[in-house]
């Protein structure tokens, strides 16, 4: 009786790691698609004239974007640009491809006319796009194969433990 308890609750530990790695994957997809938004709506920004400043703020007050802590900068700081970048570089949001390129994003963001930052953004919107493709060619049999693994793992622990 003690190993068949035993048992389920190493299977049910297994299962939930599978379920925590699936969650990551879900997580990963939601900001980088937040993140696309985020640049495509700073587009309309830059067009209508907005200084990097104005722009942050604006976003820092959207709700949409209230888990983008790095956004929630003091505008009136000459430093801005830098610890948006350094909280970027230190946030668990993002994988390192994503993350270089938001940090990318904002140390270039404001720093050249209209266009050229019309330009960039669209760079970026097209480096985003090709990572949110690669990401979700596999993404529901990646969570699948994750949730399935914590299962699978967890009763082949218990079944060596009998």
């Amino acid at each position: 009786m003690i190993k068949l308890i035993g048992c389920v609750l190493i299977i049910s530990a297994f299962t939930q790691m599978g379920c925590a790695m699936a969650l990551d994957k879900i997580w990963q997809m939601k900001y980088l698609k937040l993140l696309r938004r985020l640049i495509f709506e700073t587009r309309a920004m830059v067009e209508g004239g907005m200084t990097f400043g104005e722009i942050i703020l604006k976003l820092s007050l959207q709700k949409d974007y209230s888990d983008f802590t790095f956004l929630s900068q003091d505008t009136s700081s000459p430093d801005v640009r830098r610890r948006i970048t350094e909280d970027i570089y230190k946030s668990k949001l993002f994988d390192n491809e994503i993350r270089q390129t938001a940090i990318d994003f904002f140390e270039k963001l404001g720093t050249t006319d209209i266009n050229g930052q019309l330009a960039y953004i669209s760079m970026n919107l097209a480096a985003l796009d090709e990572q949110i493709s690669r990401l979700s060619e596999n993404f529901t049999s990646q969570v699948r194969l994750c949730r399935a693994l914590g299962v699978l793992s967890g009763a082949f622990i218990a079944i060596l433990l009998i």
